[in-house]
């Protein structure tokens, strides 16, 4: 998913993008200590300034390298700064086992735990966990597809079975989102918290055209106000365009070609545009994000 916290008003320069997109190939590659350095090229190219999970990615290859001062800096700007809350990962992550012992990390896991009470304090609780509950559910059976489609191939009847299990989820999750929707509207990571907030974009961008036709215009409505990131909303504008036979504005969407065995861009409206556009909605630019489905996109020229 194409999704970025923030801790500023201002939008980043591409070039931010594209240092954060090579470090992240870096980083796959385990070439930890040359990723670390990118990730601090691109905030610099940001003027110091940087999304949450960046940071907290660069906090994790940091402590790969052993440079626990920057990997601590890293993490505390976050937790300080960003109000980041995500205590259960950051105690679990393999990454950060080498800092445990340090005695900065008892005040950041403190630091965070009270950023994690203090965000609950707010939340409607029932619904938050109900939600969380839909999003595991959407999510368990695709990563066992993704799983799956490196050892088989697209039409394997275990493939076949694992995506009529995930329709089966789907129709039901469906169910219960839509119900709560024509309920409360659309309810923001204040409501619901991150993952909450998540599992309704999620149900809703892997339901059926009427359906995302439907809320598209709630999600636009919940991003003016702050409750819906804009990275989600310009993958739900691009499925619901596509839905309708026309091209897409953000690039966002790819098929799978199974005679050539490659991934291939749908169409995009004016194309020569398109990374302007991703940048408003705090994507990457689009040749970067395409690396990951194996694709070598060159920008359109004007």
């Amino acid at each position: 998913l194409e999704f970025r916290r923030v801790l500023f008003r201002s939008q980043p320069p591409a070039l931010y993008f594209h240092l954060v997109s090579v470090a992240d190939s870096l980083h796959r590659a385990k070439n930890f200590k040359e990723a670390a350095a990118t990730y601090n090229a691109a905030f610099d190219a940001f003027k110091g300034r940087g999304f949450v999970n960046d940071r907290y990615k660069a906090g994790g290859t940091y402590a790969r390298i052993g440079n626990v001062d920057s990997a601590f800096y890293n993490l505390f700007r976050i937790a300080e700064k960003g109000g980041w809350s995500e205590y259960e990962f950051l105690i679990s992550d393999s990454d950060l086992f080498i800092l445990h012992r340090d005695p900065r990390w008892n005040t950041l896991v403190n630091r965070v735990r009270k950023n994690k009470a203090e965000v609950e304090s707010h939340l409607n609780k029932p619904l938050a966990d109900e939600l969380e509950s839909i999003f595991d559910d959407d999510q368990k059976y695709r990563l066992l597809v993704d799983s799956a489609t490196k050892i088989s191939s697209k039409n394997s009847p275990q493939l076949d079975s694992l995506n009529s299990i995930i329709r089966a989820h789907d129709a039901r999750n469906l169910a219960k989102v839509s119900e709560l929707l024509d309920k409360f509207g659309w309810l923001g990571a204040d409501d619901v918290g991150r993952k909450g907030n998540q599992a309704l974009y999620l149900v809703i961008l892997h339901s059926d055209p009427a359906t995302r036709k439907k809320y598209l215009p709630m999600m636009r409505e919940a991003n003016e106000r702050g409750k819906a990131a804009a990275s989600e909303l310009a993958l739900l504008e691009d499925r619901v365009l596509l839905d309708d036979g026309k091209s897409q504005k953000y690039g966002s969407q790819v098929k799978f070609d199974p005679e050539k065995g490659t991934y291939e861009l749908y169409p995009i409206e004016d194309e020569s545009n398109v990374n302007e556009r991703r940048q408003d909605m705090g994507l990457a630019p689009l040749e970067d994000y395409l690396r990951q489905w194996g694709i070598q996109y060159q920008p359109k020229k004007r």
